[in-house]
This record gives C-alpha cells, sequence and structure tokens, in this order.
C-alpha cells in the first residue's frame, strides 16, 4: 500500500507540472520507450507477502498499422521476511531478487468509426483495441512461460490517455493466474507522458510510475 501513496503522489506532482505547459496528444502511438519504477506485494506462500521494488524498462514497435512487437524487463529487490518460529526469537529469511524479461507480438486496430471530436477523423487517433501475447523468462529459478492479454486504450480531448487490459498468465511451476492492469498516462510535452497504474495477479500487486516517449509516425511497413 505505501507503494501505492508514493505513486499517486509522484503522479499528481508531474500533473502540476505538466498543466503548465503541454501539448495535446492526437494518436495512439504503438512505438514507444518506458522507464518505471514500481513497488510491489509479493506473495512468498509459506512466508506470507512481502515487499519489493526495482526498476521496469520496456519498449514497443509497430511493424504496420495493425501490428506490433514489444519486449520488457524488469528487477525486484524483495525485503526480508520476519518468521515467528514459536521459540522467542524471530527468524530472517532472505530472498534472491526477481528478475524477469519478456518478448512478444501483437495485434491492434481502431474502434468507434472515426468520428472524435465533433469530427470525421482516422479512428486509430483516438480509440484503439489491442491483443497481446509474449514469451515470459524468470530467475532466480530459470522458470519460463506464457502471457495473453487484450485490452482498450483511447486518449480524450485534453492530454490525457487511458488504458486498461485483462488477460492470462502462466509460469512454469505456478497455476495459470488472471491477470488485471490499469494505466493513466499524461502528456507533459509533445511525445513525452508521465504515466502511473497497477498490475494485478495472484501472487503479486505492482504499482509503478515512469515515463514515456512516443513515436507516433515510427512503423517499418
Amino acid at each position: 500500500m505505501k507503494y501505492a501513496i508514493i505513486c499517486l503522489g509522484v503522479f499528481a506532482t508531474f500533473l502540476g507540472i505538466g498543466s503548465v505547459a503541454h501539448a495535446q496528444s492526437n494518436e495512439i502511438a504503438y512505438s514507444f520507450v518506458e522507464a518505471l519504477y514500481q513497488g510491489a506485494d509479493v506473495s512468498t506462500g509459506t512466508f506470507g507477502s512481502v515487499d519489493g521494488d526495482g526498476p521496469r524498462i520496456a519498449g514497443s514497435l509497430a511493424l504496420g498499422n495493425h501490428m506490433h512487437v514489444f519486449g520488457n524487463y524488469e528487477k525486484l529487490k524483495l525485503d526480508d521476511a520476519i518468521v515467528d518460529t514459536g521459540t522467542g526469537t524471530p527468524e530472517t529469511v532472505s530472498f534472491s531478487d526477481l528478475d524477469r524479461w519478456g518478448v512478444g507480438f501483437g495485434f491492434h486496430t481502431s474502434v468507434f468509426g472515426g468520428r472524435a471530436d465533433g469530427q470525421i477523423r482516422n479512428p486509430v487517433d483516438r480509440y484503439s483495441v489491442f491483443f497481446d501475447g509474449q514469451y515470459i523468462s524468470a530467475d532466480p529459478d530459470d522458470s519460463d512461460g506464457w502471457a495473453v492479454d487484450a485490452g482498450f486504450r483511447a486518449i480524450n480531448f485534453t492530454s490525457f490517455e487511458f488504458m486498461a487490459s485483462a488477460g492470462m498468465e502462466k509460469i512454469s511451476g505456478f497455476d495459470s493466474e488472471f491477470t488485471l492492469e490499469g494505466r493513466l498516462l499524461y502528456n507533459l510535452v509533445s511525445d513525452l507522458q508521465i504515466e502511473g497504474g497497477v498490475d494485478w495477479n495472484d501472487n503479486f500487486t505492482r504499482y509503478f510510475i515512469g515515463l514515456r516517449y512516443n513515436f507516433p509516425s515510427l512503423q517499418i511497413f
């Protein structure tokens, strides 16, 4: 919970800074790079939940009007757990850092027939749906797996972008998990956004804050 409060406070600060001078975002970009700080509540099973934090970097590249590839890397340093052994002397249990990376392929398309802001426009400018699939590798257990998710992105008529998605994730040694993610992004200057959000599944709850730089005209084909 403390990470959620930190993220909300930093996000509100950047909103105030960005409101002084910003450029309106008119297009949803599938080519971007982002750098995030994240805090997490991590379930350890026997030892309950522990806090963790660390960096996350990610990027996406549009292959064409409807396809994109992406990748991501994150590292979480976990706090120690204090365990009551029943002997009157608590025991400290330490955990290895969690390293995880993923690469994937996605499909996206526009919705709502192209009407936005009272005029006929290219519908990809404002509203988009997407479907992503990725391969995941995680340490320290050298496990791997996959994740799929589908979501919706929308830009309103000021400088905000909203993203929500739901999906499934399966890592070797663990049961399949239902996942939910929500993000709110705000344009600071042209193509540079501050973003914050939460990513939830049965074993992790991540709160994150960071910056995204978009390349709206960049695509391979």
